[in-house]
């Protein structure tokens, strides 16, 4: 399964590029939906897609959170409390050398500026990643 997480209305475009294709996705527009989703632990999370800056919902403090702007970052870490193997892309409309900071030491951690994305590209990108993840987690080595 795949997680996608934006508030932005343009998120739809690329959300169109994934289902087009044939992924997949479970998609939500605010946290605490989907850190219920990924708490349960219903299916295994492959693959996160989540937007940096966002409203924080009920689930997180606007000052662990910097006031929203690092938000992806403190879901990211509840994703890795339940799915360890789970590759996550984190957008962000600005590159900060904070963010960056942040998620050095987790090679599974990908940062993409979304004014530097075309959604067909990023989407081909996760599918090929995703059919790679898939067969690992079938033969048990995921």
């Amino acid at each position: 399964m795949i997680l996608f997480l934006d508030d932005e209305a343009q998120s739809s475009l690329f959300l169109e590029e994934l289902h087009e294709i044939g992924l997949p996705v479970q998609a939500f527009q605010s946290v605490d939906p989907a850190l219920e989703f990924v708490e349960s632990g219903l299916e295994p999370l492959l693959i996160a897609v989540v937007d940096v800056m966002m409203p924080t919902g009920n689930s997180l403090s606007l000052e662990e959170t910097n006031d929203g702007l690092l938000t992806g970052v403190f879901v990211l870490e509840r994703i890795r409390t339940k799915h360890s193997n789970c590759i996550i892309y984190l957008l962000t409309n600005l590159s900060s050398p904070e963010l960056s900071e942040r998620v050095k030491h987790d090679p599974k951690v990908y940062i993409r500026v979304k004014t530097d994305v075309f959604y067909d590209e990023f989407a081909e990108e996760i599918r090929e990643v995703f059919e790679r993840l898939s067969a690992e987690h079938e033969k048990g080595n995921f």
